[in-house]
């Protein structure tokens, strides 16, 4: 019978790719939707005004690779990050930002 190596423990989380933003159901609302980062155990959503650099606010934590961001003013364009969070409060980097006007 062979033996099972150990696991490696993971060290560091590459940055969520391929963040979408798309019109919501409901007025003021934006769907994300990014691919899944294996060891991941939760991501960590944060969004801002597209124009005039405001600060990043955190918008939700979510332990899927899809959330939906509410409360947003309609007509108005967001930027949006997501990070993915391992064992041990492992960050990976911000993702690329995605761009959208709120429904």
């Amino acid at each position: 019978m062979d033996v099972r190596p150990a696991p490696t423990p993971i060290t560091s989380l590459p940055m969520p790719e391929d963040l979408r933003a798309s019109m919501g159901d409901n007025p003021g609302e934006i769907d994300l939707q990014w691919d899944r980062i294996t060891g991941a155990r939760s991501y960590v959503v944060e969004f801002r005004e597209h124009i005039g650099g405001s600060t990043w606010t955190q918008a939700k934590i979510v332990t899927g690779s899809r959330a939906t961001v509410a409360g947003l003013v309609s007509g108005k364009t967001y930027a949006f990050r997501v990070r993915a969070i391992g064992p041990r409060e492992i960050l990976s980097p911000w993702s690329d930002e995605a761009v959208k006007m709120a429904p």
